[in-house]
């Protein structure tokens, strides 16, 4: 009898731990096409027993196979249209790479000018050792260094140390 109270109590734990995961998942549909892939993130309603298209994103590569481009737009289930929200840009050189964003002005139909940017430094080992984050100052128009992080091995604390 004890066995038997114990496999339901166990049973009905893991029904309802995947009842509240269900709540919280997001299902992901990605697509290559010819222009570069699409990737759909669906999230759960509230009876966690459908999806609804929530974001998606366009992505362009560049002669590299790496990502150029990233479109984020957010689906609007009284309009039944996917609404454009930023665009990421990603710019590639030798010990460094960017990325800017720009957001959508729904009124024009058109992204802002770029507004935000980070900048990563690659060690030699292609590792990253800076990362630097700027805003564009409305006033004045120009970049304005918002987070400065410096990355090093010789900061890392090894705990499986014998």
């Amino acid at each position: 009898m004890n066995t038997l109270k114990i496999t339901i109590a166990m049973i009905a734990s893991v029904l309802c731990s995947l009842t509240l995961c269900a709540a919280n998942q997001f299902v992901y549909n990605t697509e290559s096409h010819e222009a570069g892939t699409t990737q759909i993130v669906y999230k759960t309603d509230a009876t966690g027993k459908y999806l609804i298209p929530h974001l998606k994103y366009n992505f362009s590569y560049d002669e590299q196979n790496r990502v150029e481009q990233k479109e984020v737009s957010r689906w609007n289930s009284n309009s039944g249209m996917w609404i454009n929200q930023h665009i990421l840009s990603f710019l590639y050189e030798k010990d460094t790479y960017s990325i800017v964003s720009a957001d959508w002005n729904a009124e024009e139909k058109v992204y802002h000018p770029i507004s935000l940017k980070a900048i990563y430094t690659l060690d030699s080992e292609n590792r990253t050792c800076r990362y630097e984050s700027f805003r564009i100052d409305k006033d004045t128009q120009e970049w304005e260094l918002t987070v400065y992080n410096e990355f090093g091995t010789e900061n890392i604390d090894l705990y499986a140390q014998n």
